[in-house]
């Protein structure tokens, strides 16, 4: 099962909420520029004073949804987390572009490629 989870991940964007703990279990590692993890979301710790919110906090305030109350739902839990993600889709995707231009900047092998790939971050960014 673990080799199964770490093919259909590979080079794919992982969503979650507390997702470390998820890849703990399986026992599998992702990387850190492929994670989206509602957790750890800077505008959304801001809303718990700069430490991890719970997801139900996250529903409650920004979706005005109730969740985790009585039986609790893994289903419901990552239909919240997508809906959380896609609210602020754009705005952490353009927070992520920095670091996404200095690893590439690191796989650039000549100084051609590496003015296309300034070309095409700054393109991106307005």
């Amino acid at each position: 099962v673990q080799e199964e989870v770490a093919a259909l991940v590979k080079d794919r964007v992982l969503v979650g909420h507390a997702i470390k703990n998820d890849l703990a279990a399986l026992m599998i590692s992702h990387p850190p520029l492929l994670i989206r993890d509602t957790s750890r979301y800077a505008e959304f710790k801001k809303l718990n004073k700069g430490s991890a919110p719970a997801l139900r906090k996250l529903a409650a305030s920004l979706l005005s949804i109730t969740i985790q109350e009585g039986e609790h739902s893994s289903v419901t839990d990552a239909k919240t987390t997508m809906l959380l993600y896609r609210k602020v889709k754009d705005e952490w995707e353009l927070s992520l572009a920095p670091k996404r231009y200095k690893l590439e900047i690191k796989k650039a092998k000549s100084k051609e490629r590496f003015a296309q790939l300034r070309k095409e971050i700054h393109e991106q960014s307005q």
